[in-house]
């Protein structure tokens, strides 16, 4: 094997092992961004509630997407429920709502017992409703404004420089 070789074989090494969670294959990428209104969705929250895009109207919301199997997720969940924690103790009426993308609830519940989550969180047994938010790329957080409207996208990138 030459040098040539050697480089493009580390890099299709490099790709198919971090790439996991960040990119979701060759489709190209869609994401909503900011000044776009949330989509109609609807999810049953780990406590039984169910909340969608019309009863997040009136508050501001964290919207996570993210999978307990990914590492970049793994890394910055545990980051977002120390916002969410300064949220609640300042009074903050800013909902957190941390929708799996394809995640069973027992795999979720035991990853936010692990790491001492408390955050409210949606299993999903497929990605139907983070389709509707992105095309790939978690963690995946959209700050709402009390109309529905988009203010800011954060992903892995943006949450490492904060």
């Amino acid at each position: 094997m030459n040098l040539r070789e050697g480089l493009a074989s580390l890099f299709c090494l490099a790709a198919a092992t971090f790439g996991g969670c960040v990119a979701d294959g060759d489709e190209p990428v869609f994401s909503l961004a900011p000044g776009d209104t949330l989509p109609r969705f609807e999810v049953e929250m780990n406590d039984g509630t169910t909340i969608s895009n019309t009863s997040l109207t009136g508050a501001p919301a964290e919207i996570i997407f993210f999978s307990t199997t990914c590492p970049d997720c793994r890394r910055h969940l545990p980051e977002l429920e120390k916002e969410w924690q300064a949220a609640q103790a300042t009074g903050d009426p800013t909902a957190y709502i941390c929708i799996a993308r394809a995640e069973s609830a027992p795999s979720i519940a035991a990853f936010w017992a692990e790491h001492g989550l408390t955050m409210p969180w949606s299993a999903q047994p497929n990605d139907s409703v983070y389709k509707l938010f992105a095309s790939s790329i978690i963690p995946r957080v959209y700050s709402v404004s009390p109309e529905g409207i988009i203010t800011r996208v954060r992903t892995d990138a943006d949450m490492d420089g904060e």
